[in-house]
């Protein structure tokens, strides 16, 4: 693994705390209430997205199993359409689909060491 791939990859699990200690002591009730949780989960999908986008072809060719184009799209929704934003569809990624690819970098990161 490509040395800037790994420190994407850590970046995104950073992002990732990030978004964990968001929805930790969260409900889907209080996030829809809450602008500023719905503003700090989406600042932090975008990072995501930047930081995927930047990964190299061999990386994503290699880690399929990872919705790389999916988390590129929600980062480009996130910052060109946040008006558009679904925060119950923002609140099932966060809660279901994040955990979900933080196992997946978590497991590369430990396959590639």
């Amino acid at each position: 693994m490509k040395k800037s791939d790994w420190m994407l990859l850590q970046k995104i699990l950073g992002e990732i705390s990030c978004l964990e200690e968001i929805v930790s002591d969260s409900s889907l009730e209080k996030f829809l209430a809450d602008w500023k949780e719905q503003k700090a989960a989406t600042m932090t999908l975008i990072n995501i997205g930047e930081k995927a986008n930047k990964l190299s072809t061999d990386i994503k060719s290699a880690s399929r199993d990872i919705p790389y184009q999916k988390i590129i799209s929600m980062r480009n929704l996130a910052a060109h359409e946040y008006d558009v934003l679904r925060f119950g569809q923002v609140w099932e990624l966060l809660t279901v689909e994040i955990p979900v690819l933080k196992n997946k970098i978590e497991r590369l990161l430990g396959e590639k060491d």
